[in-house]
């Protein structure tokens, strides 16, 4: 009993030290891979946006309308008083390295931010072409009813006390305009036959 006793434990030891030896060379790697991502970003960029994010949720509190303008004056308001600091505790300004932190904060907003445009725009663009362009009466008067609706809703958001938006309004009465263009030529084109 008392070797059976022994055995287990020995056996649990080992299995313990090969545990152990696992999780060094794991922390290790996870180490060597924490150094090569602070060789490409700077550990600037870990305290740049925490604190860039916290102003920029009291801009935008304070106007909401330009959350772009606010996340630049967010950046570059923690970036200036990190660069004073820096000056002040070790005497060295490190702009370089914050200048980097805050692009990679702003390259990929602004990135995004086009990204989604450009798409907006590409199907805004599509579908002024599919309501120009129905291919039957069903589909006209369906394409004229749905940008009817969604103009109807814009108008009732302006009187309500809502956010209200003017361009989106006069969007959606272009798309119903369209719409209406849209449905008169698939009539003139039945009746043409």
């Amino acid at each position: 009993m008392s070797q059976d006793f022994l055995t287990v434990v020995k056996k649990d030891y080992s299995q313990f030290g090969s545990n152990a030896k696992s999780f060094l060379n794991h922390y290790s790697k996870l180490s060597e891979l924490a150094v090569q991502v602070l060789n490409w970003i700077p550990i600037e960029f870990f305290i740049l946006l925490p604190l860039s994010v916290l102003l920029l949720l009291m801009l935008n509190s304070v106007s909401q309308k330009t959350r772009k303008v606010n996340l630049i004056f967010s950046l570059l308001i923690v970036a200036g008083v990190m660069m004073l600091l820096n000056q002040v505790i070790i005497d060295r300004y490190k702009a370089i390295a914050t200048g980097k932190a805050a692009l990679y904060i702003i390259i990929p907003v602004y990135a995004y931010y086009l990204f989604g445009s450009f798409f907006g725009f590409i199907v805004r663009y599509f579908r002024k072409r599919r309501l120009g362009k129905a291919g039957n009466i069903e589909r006209s008067i369906f394409n004229l009813q749905m940008a009817y609706n969604e103009s109807m809703a814009q108008a009732h958001l302006l009187l309500s006390d809502g956010d209200y938006d003017a361009a989106k309004l006069k969007e959606k009465l272009n798309y119903l305009k369209i719409a209406s263009d849209g449905l008169s030529a698939s009539l003139d084109k039945q009746q043409k036959p």
